[in-house]
């Protein structure tokens, strides 16, 4: 068997629980040596790295992630007709200290085959929230409260560089107290890799580099209370099958 080849997608027990386990020393055959191969191999593609973590952003409001950060930001403009953060549109807010944050770099793993197109894919990366969303109102309408999240080309925010791909969800005020967002951020299509980076320094073997393709996972809020303001907890990033 290749390396990484596995003789089904699934994490297969052996030997059988009724049998115990393989004791040490003892000689294996050569099929239990596939079945042990192909667990290691499924393993190590289903399994869940957790990339960061962030904790208590704090409370936002409009003023917070809207009307003071866009005062600090530069070189974009924000076009009210069309930056809804109900279309799921990055230029919602400025993605600058107070309504976002950044992790990474990623070195993303290519271990997903795919067919339309053919190649292999990158793991999910899955961004969750945890939030606390108020029950206050606005002229009678229910105030929201959305998070956006997106993996970018480069460490620039989502506003200046490329984008593999984004993601949003919401809750409003009809539906208010804590609440646990998850989005999942799955470049759909095969990706080529775009850097080389160290994999070991000089020393007494000769130093090595790896090509691979990096991506940096921007997470963002927006509220739109005034008064009761809404909270951001934590904020967590894991890569996922």
């Amino acid at each position: 068997m290749s390396t990484g080849e596995r003789i089904a997608a699934v994490y297969i027990p052996t030997p059988p629980a009724a049998s115990g386990h393989m004791p040490d020393g003892a000689p294996l055959d050569s099929g239990s040596v596939m079945i042990a191969h192909s667990n290691l191999s499924h393993l190590s593609e289903r399994n869940v790295r957790l990339v960061g973590h962030m904790p208590l952003a704090g409370e936002i409001t409009l003023d917070s992630t809207f009307t003071v950060p866009w005062g600090e930001a530069i070189d974009v403009a924000y076009d009210v007709a069309s930056d809804d953060p109900a279309n799921g549109r990055m230029w919602t807010i400025p993605w600058s200290a107070g309504c976002a944050e950044s992790f990474g770099p990623i070195a993303l793993a290519h271990t997903r085959l795919g067919s339309a197109p053919a190649g292999y894919y990158p793991r999910k990366v899955r961004v969750v929230v945890q939030g606390y969303k108020s029950s206050e109102t606005i002229g009678g309408n229910d105030t929201r409260m959305y998070i956006m999240a997106a993996l970018t080309t480069g460490p620039d925010t989502p506003l200046r560089s490329g984008l593999y791909v984004t993601g949003y969800a919401q809750r409003t005020a009809a539906t208010p107290g804590a609440r646990t967002f998850v989005i999942d951020l799955d470049v759909a299509a095969p990706v080529r890799p775009a850097a080389s980076w160290r994999s070991r320094g000089s020393g007494l073997e000769a130093p090595a580099n790896t090509t691979l393709t990096p991506a940096w996972c921007w997470v963002g809020w927006y509220s739109n209370t005034v008064l009761s303001a809404d909270r951001i907890e934590s904020v967590s990033v894991f890569e996922v099958y």
